[in-house]
């Protein structure tokens, strides 16, 4: 199946972005609400990062506000905010594009095996010196027993 046909089951949150960043400072509760079901809904797309019913046909506003069970003025409204706040962008086919999606949701797996593996070298430097400085404790306890012996016995 082609990658762009599969749909997400989850969809990534950024937890500090989310509390610290723009979308609490310029969004309202429900106008966070609906941002987040917006999100889910590009994540249930047959084409990631957008909300659409196929390539090219979008959601009417009403099917939207029906979908998420709000009163489409309202949906109207916050769907002008998102776009304004530059999180949206919407076509003549009513496609929603979801700004920065691949930014936040998208998986680079070499850029991930990359991270991986230099996490992993370092702790294995790290346990690597902590074995060596383990080692040179005991030699340096051992050295301190046998110089402390030496000198008892003078």
């Amino acid at each position: 199946m082609p990658e762009h046909l599969i749909r997400k089951r989850w969809i990534k949150l950024w937890t500090q972005e989310t509390l610290q960043g723009t979308t609490t400072k310029e969004l309202s509760y429900d106008e966070t609400g609906t941002w987040f079901l917006l999100l889910c809904k590009a994540g249930d797309s047959p084409i990631p990062g957008t909300v659409c019913i196929s390539e090219d046909l979008g959601y009417l506003p009403e099917q939207l506000a029906t979908l998420f069970r709000m009163p489409l003025d309202i949906y109207l409204r916050v769907e002008g905010k998102l776009i304004n706040h530059n999180k949206i962008s919407k076509n003549g086919n009513n496609i929603i594009k979801i700004i920065n999606w691949d930014k936040y949701q998208g998986f680079d797996k070499n850029a991930y095996q990359r991270e991986y593996m230099a996490d992993k070298r370092m702790l294995d430097k790290q346990q690597s010196n902590n074995k060596k400085s383990n080692k040179l404790d005991k030699n340096v306890r051992q050295n301190v027993r046998r110089q402390t012996r030496q000198d008892k016995t003078r």
